[in-house]
């Protein structure tokens, strides 16, 4: 009888917890109400409607990259010409944040991604003849966007540390952030130029 329950009383909390939205595992919550799946599916359309902005120009190979939704999540599309098409150059779970062409020959695209909506952002490089990518940055830190110097051969970045425990002087989360320049195609060559006491910084030039 006990078991019988025990297995009505989980069947009873997984129909409760698929009526109501449920938090990423990352997110704090605290006093909001519950969100019914119903009311979160119906208010989904007024944040899922096209819309593009440009990421790169590609004066190698013509036309530009520009970031677009498809039906998951905002990704990378290539335009060959006005008027063109976009065909899809990533096709992710997650979206593609910022994103960074290789300067000369433009055979490259370094862009950034989390996983599961963490916003834990990872840098990612990826060849835009072949569409292989693999990871550049460190998974355990928190990678701002990145920026190729002229000849094409490197990248600098910010950085941050996520497990923040220690605490300033003014009681606020102290945070490291490193500024790190790479040779995308061999993420072993990964330098710390610079490290500072700040959550993050991304602006280069």
């Amino acid at each position: 009888m006990k078991r019988w329950l025990v297995i009505a009383a989980v069947l009873f909390s997984s129909a409760v917890q698929a009526q109501f939205v449920v938090p990423n595992a990352n997110l704090m919550v605290d006093g909001l109400p519950p969100i019914s799946t119903e009311l979160a599916e119906k208010v989904s359309a007024f944040g899922n409607y096209p819309s593009a902005s440009l990421a790169a120009w590609q004066p190698a190979r013509g036309g530009m990259l520009i970031r677009a939704r498809n039906r998951l999540a905002v990704q990378l599309f290539t335009v060959s010409q006005p008027g063109a098409r976009p065909e899809p150059l990533t096709v992710f779970p997650d979206a593609v944040g910022a994103a960074a062409l290789q300067p000369g020959s433009g055979e490259h695209i370094v862009f950034q991604k989390a996983r599961d909506g963490d916003e834990v952002f990872q840098l990612f490089r990826m060849h835009l003849g072949t569409k292989e990518w693999a990871a550049i940055s460190d998974a355990k830190e928190r990678a701002g966007p990145p920026v190729w110097n002229r000849k094409g051969d490197r990248i600098v970045y910010a950085s941050s540390s996520i497990d923040k425990h220690s605490a300033d002087e003014e009681g606020d989360r102290a945070a490291e952030t490193k500024l790190i320049l790479v040779d995308p195609l061999k993420p072993a060559t990964s330098k710390v130029l610079a490290t500072f006491k700040a959550r993050s910084f991304s602006s280069f030039q």
